[in-house]
């Protein structure tokens, strides 16, 4: 990226050498921060503490990551010293760095200042109090968890597969998404009320958390049904996951006022990092229609776009 070192309106490290005890209790008292205001990831708070230098790109060991197809692997490096210097580094990205409107290769900037990483992602720099980063950190996670069961909500799920199938297309890898409804759940809201039909999502996440690793991203995707997307996996081992899971709720005891079994079906869409990308809806619609065969064909059981492997009676 051919542009010159920024001044515009950052300061240098000269201007830091004579802190004020004003300045200083400031920075004691606060946090340095990153909000994201535009883009797929809007209303994340990034704490910026720890260590003097920070990673930003689209790469699983970034410390910033932003997965909008704009972002390269390893895109920007952000340093902030103790005594407040921030500086930002373009790291020859494809989709550029930018500082309150202006490309940059290398600038130093102040509290306020606007990051735009590649072409939407858009974040505020600023330092937080304790009470204001408790109040962001907050309202962020309300518009990403399920306040029921504590797993991600739909919104927050449709974005992620959407910034996921593009990172796997991108880098030539696997993915797969795995559609999760309970059996004849209304029976359980019919039968011992809506209570009790809350406490059985609630353990059947618990079961099904049980079964995944960390990278998997697992939400509630609509009343009894749940999604997993599935890094780095085809068919075989999203399918050998998703009867991993079957097998565990078929084999728990859900307590009430009398104990009792579930099950659950299954329906799988996959991508094999050769196939020809496939978008949100085309996973979502192949997904649920692998879904609604495993309940035609009575439950319990697990369906994928491969035939093959389906468990066609429960075992």
């Amino acid at each position: 990226m051919n542009v010159a070192h920024c001044n515009h309106s950052g300061p240098s490290s000269r201007d830091f050498q004579g802190l004020s005890s004003r300045k200083r209790r400031i920075l004691e008292r606060t946090q340095a921060v990153l909000l994201t205001i535009a883009g797929s990831s809007s209303g994340k708070l990034f704490l910026l503490g720890g260590k003097p230098a920070f990673m930003i790109g689209c790469a699983e060991d970034c410390d910033i990551r932003l997965m909008d197809s704009g972002v390269s692997r390893q895109h920007a490096e952000l340093q902030i010293s103790k005594k407040g210097l921030a500086i930002i580094t373009d790291l020859g990205s494809v989709g550029g760095t930018y500082v309150d409107g202006i490309a940059i290769s290398r600038c130093a900037f102040q509290d306020g200042a606007m990051l735009r990483i590649g072409a939407t992602d858009t974040l505020k720099f600023t330092y937080l109090n304790h009470l204001e980063k408790s109040f962001h950190l907050d309202q962020y996670r309300k518009t990403i968890y399920d306040d029921l069961t504590g797993v991600f909500n739909r919104r927050y799920f449709l974005v992620a597969l959407r910034q996921e199938l593009t990172y796997a297309h991108h880098h030539r890898q696997a993915i797969s998404l795995i559609l999760i409804d309970i059996d004849h759940f209304k029976r359980i809201n019919d039968s011992r009320g809506h209570l009790a039909g809350d406490a059985v999502l609630e353990h059947m996440v618990a079961v099904i958390r049980n079964d995944l690793l960390e990278e998997n991203i697992f939400a509630r995707y609509g009343g009894e049904e749940f999604g997993i997307i599935v890094r780095g996996q085809g068919i075989d081992g999203a399918h050998a996951l998703a009867n991993r899971i079957r097998h565990s709720v078929a084999g728990t005891t859900f307590d009430g006022q009398k104990p009792f079994w579930l099950t659950i079906s299954a329906g799988i869409a996959s991508c094999n990092g050769e196939c020809p990308l496939k978008d949100a809806s085309e996973m979502l619609t192949e997904a649920d229609k692998q879904l609604y065969r495993a309940k035609a064909a009575g439950g319990n059981r697990v369906f994928g776009e491969d035939p093959s492997i389906d468990i066609p009676t429960p075992a």
